[in-house]
């Protein structure tokens, strides 16, 4: 009877040892997907850091041109008011307004 008793504690042992030695493997693998999805977690904050700093560069930039386009524009308009104020020789006048219509 202690026999039976023993292959049987055996058997348990090896079932355990088995079972112990997946759960420390899929430990392992757990840890390791862990570290892999933190890298990627990673890149991918780095990349929507950088992806947010081009757009926001890309709307200052945008806002600036809007800006100078819209002084460009005033500074034509002042000019176009000015134009028939000025005398100017019928020459020169002629080449003005056909610059500044453009």
């Amino acid at each position: 009877m202690a026999s039976a008793y023993e292959e049987d504690k055996d058997a348990l042992k090896a079932q355990f040892d088995a079972a112990e030695a997946l759960l420390k493997e899929i430990q392992g693998e757990t840890a390791a997907v862990r570290v892999a999805v933190e890298e990627q977690k990673t890149t991918i904050d780095q990349t929507t850091q950088d992806v947010e700093a081009v757009v926001n560069e890309m709307r200052q930039a945008e806002s600036r041109t809007r800006d100078e386009i819209r002084e460009i524009r005033e500074e034509v308009n002042n000019i176009r008011e000015m134009l028939p104020k000025v005398k100017l020789k019928p020459t020169v006048f002629t080449v003005l307004v056909t610059v500044f219509r453009r």
